[in-house]
């Protein structure tokens, strides 16, 4: 894939990932492929919030709790990955 290629997938919001401020990398919804390449060390926007410096970490991102606490249990948010770069929105209707 080209670095100038997106490519993106739905995620479901899960109860742990609020209450312990992370983004779970799951292969049944593509956030493991989506993943997949990033440099060591990448950047996340969430909600138009730019945080810098993120790393993988057994299958999980730490985002935050206060950052994740803006989802609810059950939201499908939309991961696009651009230019190493990964975007997640709320899923529009």
């Amino acid at each position: 894939m080209s670095k100038n290629n997106s490519l993106n997938v739905f995620h479901i919001i899960k109860k742990s990932e609020i209450d312990y401020g992370i983004l779970n990398i799951r292969q049944k919804d593509g956030t493991k492929n989506i993943l997949k390449d990033l440099p060591e060390r990448f950047t996340i926007i969430i909600k138009n919030k730019k945080i810098e410096n993120r790393k993988i970490n057994a299958y999980k991102i730490w985002i935050g709790f206060d950052i994740m606490e803006q989802f609810e249990v059950g939201q499908i948010v939309e991961i696009t990955k651009k230019e190493n770069i990964i975007f997640i929105n709320n899923k529009l209707d």
